[in-house]
């Protein structure tokens, strides 16, 4: 019994957390201010701290300096192309225009 409990939960946790935001999406949207930050490039941008051997985790805990210098600097990069109204270098994703 404990275990089938125990498997529901873990099959129902996605979708009870399909409605909370990502700690690094929110803690991003802290930083810069903005809110209408998305999803998927707070996501890129996790990424590239990490490949980058930055400490996301101890950030999110707002225990890492580097990483938060790090993490404003990519957001202003990424919204300073945003607000030029034209794409990334070497892409041309109409929806960054």
């Amino acid at each position: 019994m404990k275990r089938r409990t125990f498997l529901g939960l873990l099959l129902l946790a996605p979708a009870l957390q399909a409605g909370a935001e990502p700690a690094f999406l929110e803690r991003s949207r802290q930083l810069t201010g903005f809110h209408d930050l998305d999803e998927s490039r707070a996501r890129r941008i996790e990424k590239q701290l990490r490949s980058e051997g930055f400490a996301v985790d101890a950030w999110l805990t707002g225990h890492d300096r580097a990483t938060e210098e790090a993490a404003l600097n990519l957001w202003y990069q990424e919204l300073s192309w945003r607000c030029l109204g034209r794409p990334r270098p070497g892409r041309c994703d109409p929806a960054w225009m």
